[in-house]
């Protein structure tokens, strides 16, 4: 008996009904991995900061890790140096929560590290003393800012 294209038509909304729930079974039995918190990028102490209502992870790792820099920041997480002295460390911190949430674009990345200087270096002109005095010492962290200025970062 040939089809009657009625009888093809239904026959065609059967097959992708059926192709649709194959599939949709197939889509709901794959593991589907659950959005996690951000892990630490390291296994060590972390702070949670909240600035202007927006939260920060602070974590603070071994020299090792980082070195010859003090810190850095991304992802809404800065990471700093355990080992550095405590006013060095409030003031990296700072430099690096201020990156975090800085919108200002002048100056491009220069602009960026004389703001991240700046602003917390009039909350804590010590700190920032300190920190520059530790960097002028320290023939490493002179060759990795020679390096970062070639490189234009």
């Amino acid at each position: 008996m040939p089809s009657s294209p009625k009888n093809s038509g239904h026959s065609l909304l059967i097959t992708v009904i059926v192709r649709f729930f194959i599939f949709s079974l197939f889509i709901l039995a794959t593991p589907v991995k659950k959005a996690q918190a951000l892990p630490p990028l390291f296994q060590n102490s972390i702070e949670t900061v909240t600035i202007n209502g927006q939260q920060y992870f602070v974590e603070y790792v071994p020299k090792e890790a980082i070195y010859p820099a003090f810190g850095y920041n991304g992802s809404g997480r800065a990471i700093i140096r355990e080992d550095l002295p405590p006013r060095v460390k409030k003031f990296v911190k700072a430099h690096e929560l201020y990156h975090l949430q800085d919108k200002a674009t002048w100056g491009g990345w220069i602009g960026r590290e004389i703001r991240a200087n700046l602003v917390p270096g009039f909350k804590d002109p010590i700190g920032l003393i300190a920190a520059v005095w530790k960097t002028v010492t320290d023939p490493d962290r002179i060759g990795f800012y020679l390096k970062r200025t070639n490189e234009g970062r």
